[in-house]
Protein backbone atom coordinates (compact mmCIF):
# COMPACT_ATOMS: atom_id res chain seq x y z
CA UNK A 1 0.00 0.00 0.00
CA UNK A 2 1.67 3.17 -1.28
CA UNK A 3 0.87 6.87 -0.78
CA UNK A 4 0.21 9.58 -2.84
CA UNK A 5 3.94 9.73 -3.37
CA UNK A 6 4.57 6.60 -4.16
CA UNK A 7 5.82 5.65 -0.53
CA UNK A 8 5.26 2.45 1.44
CA UNK A 9 2.95 3.69 4.19
CA UNK A 10 1.76 0.85 6.19
CA UNK A 11 2.50 0.83 9.84
CA UNK A 12 4.85 -1.60 11.69
CA UNK A 13 2.36 -2.90 14.48
CA UNK A 14 4.94 -2.80 17.63
CA UNK A 15 1.92 -4.62 19.70
CA UNK A 16 1.78 -7.30 17.65
CA UNK A 17 5.25 -8.20 17.36
CA UNK A 18 5.00 -9.00 21.08
CA UNK A 19 2.89 -11.95 20.10
CA UNK A 20 5.07 -13.58 17.22
CA UNK A 21 6.41 -16.59 17.99
CA UNK A 22 10.09 -16.22 16.25
CA UNK A 23 10.83 -20.47 15.85
CA UNK A 24 7.53 -20.48 14.23
CA UNK A 25 8.29 -17.72 11.26
CA UNK A 26 11.59 -19.30 10.77
CA UNK A 27 9.89 -22.66 10.39
CA UNK A 28 7.38 -21.84 7.90
CA UNK A 29 10.49 -19.24 6.09
CA UNK A 30 12.28 -22.16 5.72
CA UNK A 31 9.28 -24.59 4.51
CA UNK A 32 8.64 -21.36 1.93
CA UNK A 33 11.98 -21.43 0.69
CA UNK A 34 11.86 -24.99 0.16
CA UNK A 35 8.83 -25.73 -1.27
CA UNK A 36 6.72 -23.03 -2.47
CA UNK A 37 8.03 -20.87 -5.47
CA UNK A 38 6.71 -16.81 -4.51
CA UNK A 39 6.63 -14.73 -7.45
CA UNK A 40 5.99 -11.09 -7.89
CA UNK A 41 4.77 -10.36 -11.26
CA UNK A 42 1.69 -9.35 -13.77
CA UNK A 43 -0.69 -12.04 -13.70
CA UNK A 44 -0.81 -13.26 -17.26
CA UNK A 45 2.99 -14.38 -16.46
CA UNK A 46 2.01 -16.35 -14.06
CA UNK A 47 -0.84 -18.26 -15.01
CA UNK A 48 1.47 -19.18 -17.98
CA UNK A 49 3.36 -21.40 -15.66
CA UNK A 50 0.31 -23.05 -14.14
CA UNK A 51 0.39 -27.17 -14.83
CA UNK A 52 -1.89 -29.65 -14.79
CA UNK A 53 -3.27 -30.23 -11.09
CA UNK A 54 -2.06 -27.10 -10.00
CA UNK A 55 -4.18 -24.87 -6.98
CA UNK A 56 -4.26 -21.29 -7.91
CA UNK A 57 -5.07 -18.56 -5.18
CA UNK A 58 -5.92 -15.22 -6.49
CA UNK A 59 -6.03 -12.43 -4.45
CA UNK A 60 -6.19 -9.50 -6.87
CA UNK A 61 -7.35 -5.98 -6.13
CA UNK A 62 -10.87 -5.54 -4.95
CA UNK A 63 -13.13 -3.21 -7.16
CA UNK A 64 -14.15 -0.24 -5.12
CA UNK A 65 -17.34 -0.60 -3.48
CA UNK A 66 -18.27 2.92 -4.07
CA UNK A 67 -16.44 5.73 -5.72
CA UNK A 68 -14.75 7.34 -2.59
CA UNK A 69 -13.78 3.50 -1.45
CA UNK A 70 -9.91 2.80 -0.99
CA UNK A 71 -8.28 0.71 -3.39
CA UNK A 72 -5.00 2.03 -4.84
CA UNK A 73 -2.86 -0.33 -2.48
CA UNK A 74 0.34 1.13 -5.40
CA UNK A 75 1.04 3.54 -8.05
CA UNK A 76 -0.74 1.12 -10.42
CA UNK A 77 -4.77 1.30 -10.91
CA UNK A 78 -6.13 -2.31 -11.40
CA UNK A 79 -8.82 -1.13 -13.54
CA UNK A 80 -12.09 -3.03 -14.52
CA UNK A 81 -10.03 -4.00 -18.11
CA UNK A 82 -8.15 -6.19 -15.52
CA UNK A 83 -10.63 -7.33 -13.75
CA UNK A 84 -11.42 -8.38 -17.15
CA UNK A 85 -8.19 -9.56 -18.23
CA UNK A 86 -7.73 -11.79 -15.56
CA UNK A 87 -11.58 -13.74 -15.51
CA UNK A 88 -10.29 -14.49 -19.20
CA UNK A 89 -7.21 -16.16 -17.55
CA UNK A 90 -9.32 -17.51 -14.97
CA UNK A 91 -11.65 -18.81 -17.11
CA UNK A 92 -8.47 -20.59 -19.15
CA UNK A 93 -6.51 -22.37 -16.63
CA UNK A 94 -9.77 -23.53 -14.80
CA UNK A 95 -9.95 -26.27 -17.15
CA UNK A 96 -7.10 -28.00 -16.03
CA UNK A 97 -6.04 -26.16 -12.57
CA UNK A 98 -8.06 -25.82 -9.43
CA UNK A 99 -8.72 -21.97 -8.55
CA UNK A 100 -9.84 -20.24 -5.71
CA UNK A 101 -10.37 -16.21 -6.19
CA UNK A 102 -11.78 -13.84 -3.75
CA UNK A 103 -13.21 -10.55 -4.44
CA UNK A 104 -15.72 -7.72 -3.22
CA UNK A 105 -19.37 -9.32 -4.00
CA UNK A 106 -20.04 -6.66 -6.91
CA UNK A 107 -21.90 -7.21 -10.76
CA UNK A 108 -18.76 -6.54 -12.24
CA UNK A 109 -17.11 -9.62 -10.33
CA UNK A 110 -20.13 -11.61 -10.16
CA UNK A 111 -20.90 -11.14 -13.66
CA UNK A 112 -17.34 -12.06 -14.66
CA UNK A 113 -17.33 -15.18 -12.67
CA UNK A 114 -20.87 -16.14 -13.51
CA UNK A 115 -20.02 -20.17 -14.53
CA UNK A 116 -17.92 -20.85 -12.11
CA UNK A 117 -18.95 -21.87 -7.79
CA UNK A 118 -19.79 -18.56 -6.04
CA UNK A 119 -20.19 -18.17 -1.62
CA UNK A 120 -20.57 -15.13 -0.14
CA UNK A 121 -19.16 -14.96 3.12
CA UNK A 122 -18.98 -11.89 5.47
CA UNK A 123 -15.09 -10.80 6.74
CA UNK A 124 -13.56 -8.67 9.20
CA UNK A 125 -11.72 -6.14 8.66
CA UNK A 126 -8.76 -4.54 10.89
CA UNK A 127 -8.44 -1.48 9.08
CA UNK A 128 -11.07 1.08 8.25
CA UNK A 129 -11.10 4.54 9.59
CA UNK A 130 -14.65 3.85 11.08
CA UNK A 131 -14.46 0.84 13.58
CA UNK A 132 -18.11 0.03 13.13
CA UNK A 133 -17.85 -1.29 9.76
CA UNK A 134 -15.08 -3.59 10.38
CA UNK A 135 -17.13 -6.43 8.68
CA UNK A 136 -17.69 -6.89 4.84
CA UNK A 137 -19.29 -9.42 2.37
CA UNK A 138 -17.09 -10.60 0.08
CA UNK A 139 -17.25 -13.79 -2.64
CA UNK A 140 -14.93 -17.20 -2.92
CA UNK A 141 -15.16 -17.91 -6.43
CA UNK A 142 -14.01 -21.94 -7.24
CA UNK A 143 -14.03 -24.47 -9.97
CA UNK A 144 -14.38 -27.00 -7.54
Amino acid sequence: RVNRNGDFNVPYNKSLAASINSQNVIDIANYLYNNVQLECNDFAQITSQVSDGDLVFIDSPYPPLKDKTFSEYNAVKFSAEDHIRLAYEVDRIAKFANIIVTNHDTKLIRSLYRNFNIEKVTVARNVNCNGSNRKSEEIIITNF
